[in-house]
């Protein structure tokens, strides 16, 4: 009893000053930001690349989507797993079951990665629109004024 008491105390306290070091999480919503700062210009790259391959706009936003935002996901399964801090004898501590504990929130990640892309493709949409109707327009002033 007084074995699983001082072992619960302990594990308290583990996660109190845990909780306390705002350095992890620092440390951990600057990991997140990278890993959606890469899959964004990954995303960029790879939806430019279909569109000039000549792949399809809806299709190349659905096919680039589909394989980003997974990657995304794993990026983050990975710094969750794999955050470590210094304990107070020196030694590196895995604290994944702390941050599943300590509940931070990732989604707010996952959207400014959704609204990144979202604002990318209407950003590329909006030029090609641009494009069309000014080739468009030339067409029909050639015809009705050649």
């Amino acid at each position: 009893m007084v074995a699983t008491l001082c072992c619960e105390e302990i594990a308290n306290e583990k996660f109190s000053s845990f909780i306390a070091n705002e350095l992890v999480q620092l440390a951990y919503q600057s990991r997140l930001g990278y890993i959606r700062s890469g899959t964004l210009d990954g995303f960029k790259d790879a939806f430019d690349n279909a569109l000039n391959g000549g792949k399809r706009f809806a299709m190349a936003v659905r096919d680039c989507s589909e394989n980003f935002m997974p990657q995304f996901d794993k990026g983050f399964a990975s710094v969750s797993g794999g955050l470590q801090a210094v304990t107070s004898s020196g030694k590196f501590e895995v604290w994944e079951a702390y941050v599943d504990l300590a509940n931070w929130d990732s989604s707010k990640v996952r959207e400014k990665l959704h609204r990144g892309i979202d604002v990318h493709v209407a950003a590329v949409r909006t030029a090609k629109l641009s494009e069309l109707t000014t080739m468009y327009e030339t067409r029909l002033q050639l015809f009705y004024y050649p």
